[in-house]
């Protein structure tokens, strides 16, 4: 990615790793609980939940602070399909 020219983002878990801090421009690191007998997430599921809902408000405050449409950002996006 940075080859490309682009920035990199790391979305882990807190806490952060220092080679992932090495690696990247900047990084979000959620605060989701450990494994628990009694969450009703299997896996690694409620990680990849919280990245959802995270990386969607990305996707909004994008769209605000950029002053553009939903369209807008999908014509720049890269698919790599």
């Amino acid at each position: 990615a940075r080859s490309g020219g682009a920035r990199v983002l790391a979305v882990i878990r807190a806490p952060t790793p220092p080679e992932v801090a090495e690696v990247a421009d900047v990084v979000a690191a959620l605060a989701v609980p450990s494994a628990d007998p009694n969450n009703p997430f299997p896996l690694g599921t409620l990680f990849e939940v919280s990245c959802l809902a995270f990386l969607d408000q990305v996707v909004v405050d994008l769209l605000a602070a950029l002053g553009q449409a939903e369209s807008d950002l999908g014509a720049r996006h890269t698919n790599l399909e």
